[in-house]
């Protein structure tokens, strides 16, 4: 059997498509229900409650391998977020990939800020929400907090310059 293919009773499940048929999964889409009833598909299928999180995520994960780039899913969101994280020197690039719904990332692991760690605020069971007055300061001065506000995705000292409070994301550092 080729490998990342799961065996799932009696059904192949492709993305927007479900065959009853004797066989296997090649990809999962996550909004499919046939996931609740097959815990095996779950790890097929990743986590994407949340791009953002899945987004930190891939680049620590990358950082902490040496990569020097990265090719994920993208999203309005996810390019916010490069963005905020190539203004703070954390990526050294990014763009979409032209026949693909794809950005490839450009990591900079030797020569400017990496990401060794991200600290979660929020998950998708429990959304953290903060006022201007009560924002948390970083672990570390180079720590860059993400904050989901009304008016985007944005660094802590922004918000706390713009005077909006917003969901806590993470902080990267």
């Amino acid at each position: 059997m080729p490998v990342g293919i799961i065996t799932a009773a009696r059904f192949v499940v492709v993305p927007a498509v479900l065959f009853v048929y004797s066989g296997s999964v090649d990809s999962v889409s996550a909004s499919l229900p046939t996931k609740a009833c097959f815990p095996e598909l779950r790890k097929a299928a990743g986590n994407m409650s949340s791009p953002l999180i899945d987004t930190l995520i891939r680049l620590k994960n990358s950082y902490m391998a040496r990569s020097s780039e990265l090719t994920m899913p993208s999203s309005v969101l996810r390019l916010n977020l490069l963005g905020m994280l190539k203004h703070h020197g954390f990526v050294a690039a990014y763009e979409p990939v032209a026949e693909t719904r794809n950005v490839r990332v450009l990591l900079n692991p030797a020569t400017g800020t990496t990401i060794s760690d991200v600290r979660l605020f929020s998950t998708p069971g429990r959304h953290l929400y903060s006022k201007t007055g009560s924002l948390p300061w970083g672990k570390y001065p180079h720590s860059l907090i993400i904050i989901s506000t009304s008016q985007g995705l944005m660094s802590a000292r922004q918000a706390v310059a713009k005077k909006v409070g917003g969901e806590l994301i993470a902080e990267v550092f």
